[in-house]
Order: structure tokens, then C-alpha cells, then sequence
């Protein structure tokens, strides 16, 4: 994470310094789970550690019971909690 995702995410305990990875190829955007203890949520379903998953503008993406987003583009994500 760089300087502002670590401002932002300090905010919740429950998450790890190396909870999740946002990645871009080709335009479009993926998350990954860093094998966190809680896991990585797309749309309330947990996806596998290590393997990358591509978002899509509209989907929730879960942290922690305390911390999510959701994509309104996927140029940007809008924090909630």
C-alpha cells in the first residue's frame, strides 16, 4: 500500500499491514488476498488467497466486518465504514 492507503486503512485494527493487493493489467483492475486472516470479500463472497480476481464498477469489496468499498469506476473505489 502506499502512503494514503495506509492513512485510510489505519482506521481498522482488523485488518493486516498486508491484508490485500490492488493490481491494474490491460485497464482493468484485480484485487488479491495476501492470505489474510479475515480474507477479501467481492460481493459477500470470499475469494481464494493468492489468485487475483478481477473488479468491476458497482462490485463490494470487503476487508473486515468494519471495512469496505465499492467501485463506482474502475478508475476509482469509494470507502465505506
Amino acid at each position: 500500500r502506499d502512503a494514503s492507503f495506509s492513512e485510510i486503512f489505519s482506521r481498522f485494527p482488523k485488518m493486516s499491514r498486508r491484508h490485500a493487493r490492488f493490481s491494474t493489467e490491460n485497464g482493468k483492475w484485480f484485487v488479491e488476498d495476501l492470505d489474510s486472516t479475515n480474507g477479501v470479500y467481492l460481493d459477500g463472497v470470499k475469494i481464494q488467497s493468492g489468485s487475483p480476481v478481477e473488479v468491476q464498477e458497482g462490485m463490494r469489496i470487503q476487508f473486515s466486518l468494519s471495512c469496505a468499498c465499492k467501485v463506482i469506476k474502475t478508475t476509482s473505489m469509494k470507502l465505506e465504514g
